[in-house]
């Protein structure tokens, strides 16, 4: 009887779970060793992110442990995947060890580099703890707060901020005319324009940029291209997200869009390439169309997993992914914020339904529910 073959997962964020939760639930389980790699030993909930950059009530549920998410003979690897070669991947393993993985089929949903405050790049739950709890003290300490970037990031940040901290100023220093991501419609923005200044404590300056735009704190004297000069005493960053694609050059150099630094795949999801059809690329390493939203990762799920069953049994795959639908969501604390939708011209909800889909909680019972484990609180 020949080996169990494997189906290697690259990344444990949303993308890397949704795939492997899928993939359970089909029949290729039965067929196929599922092995999800990454290089932290727990989840980190990137949606509550920028609140847990400001309180420490998440600090215990923020971080959710993957022990429980692998079912069958499937694993777990605590390790950074160093290269991937047509047959297998090489993972350096936070034990300082090294480790050759054979694959069938690769996926790679290595997501993105975020803003410093919007991420925790750690290896192990106690040194992202660490990174928070410096964040939290930063916040605590200072009395008025720049924000360089006016898009959801910077937005949510700043409803964060005054939510906890009413006392506090902030300021909002963005390169464009209206609020909001480059991707979103003027309806779209001026929607958050609106909601935003609703909000007590946020000021905003527009159509200008901060001459130095780096993480800092302490008696800081900022200056923008225009001429304004801003006191404050703590600067934070909130724009620039950059794939973490590098990981493919060990393959392919060529496979990497130098425009937008993410992995070409075809509509399939697979590699754009004749010599890898059973590698694919989900999620926001991957470079298709739309925005980089955790929302967005279930369809990238979706099709991966027609179009790998269909490559499974001889068949030629068909699902495509055509881009998402325009939605959002954007929090301006605990209990405000909007939910957009395109249709019909585009129409936001308010406070009310944004806090219950989204603000109250950004989802966290439900990622605990999904990796299987009971809510620590």
């Amino acid at each position: 009887m020949s080996a169990i073959e494997n189906i290697v997962i690259i990344g444990g964020g949303f993308a890397g779970v949704g795939a492997v939760k899928k993939l359970q639930s089909m029949p290729l389980s039965d067929k196929y060793r599922l092995i999800l790699v990454n290089a932290s030993d727990h989840f980190f909930h990137i949606i509550a992110a920028l609140r847990a950059a400001v309180t420490p009530d998440l600090d215990n549920t923020i971080f959710v442990p993957y022990t429980s998410l692998m079912t069958k003979d499937g694993e777990f690897v605590h390790g950074k995947v160093t290269k991937i070669s047509d047959s297998s991947v090489t993972v350096a393993l936070h034990a300082s060890a090294e480790r050759v993985i054979d694959y069938k089929y690769l996926v790679i949903a290595t997501g993105a580099h975020h803003p410093a405050w919007a991420q925790a790049s750690a290896n192990t739950k106690e040194d992202g703890l660490r990174l928070l709890t410096e964040r939290q003290a930063a916040v605590k300490r200072a009395k008025h707060i720049v924000i360089i970037g006016g898009g959801s990031t910077g937005i949510e940040l700043a409803g964060e901020i005054v939510d906890f901290y009413p006392e506090k100023r902030v300021t909002i220093v963005h390169s464009g005319d209206l609020l909001g991501n480059q991707d979103m419609t003027e309806n779209a923005k001026r929607a958050l324009e609106n909601a935003v200044k609703k909000i007590k404590g946020i000021e905003v300056i527009r159509n200008d940029a901060v001459v130095d735009p780096r993480d800092a704190e302490g008696d800081l004297h900022i200056v923008t291209k225009n001429g304004n000069q801003i006191a404050a005493d703590l600067q934070i960053v909130t724009f620039g997200v950059v794939a973490n694609s590098d990981i493919i050059t060990t393959l392919d150099p060529n496979l990497v869009n130098p425009k937008t630094h993410s992995i070409k795949v075809k509509p399939t999801l697979q590699l754009d390439s004749v010599n890898h059809p059973n590698i694919f690329a989900i999620g926001d390493v991957a470079d298709a169309v739309g925005s980089k939203m955790a929302a967005n990762t279930s369809a990238h799920v979706d099709i991966l997993a027609k179009n790998l069953q269909s490559i499974d049994a001889g068949k030629t795959p068909t699902a495509v992914y055509k881009g998402p639908m325009g939605a959002f969501a954007i929090t301006l604390g605990r209990s405000k914020g909007i939910i957009w939708f395109p249709f019909f011209g585009g129409f936001a909800l308010g406070n009310y339904l944004t806090s219950k889909a989204k603000s109250a909680t950004l989802g966290i019972p439900k990622i605990w529910q999904t990796l299987k484990v009971q809510l620590v609180q």
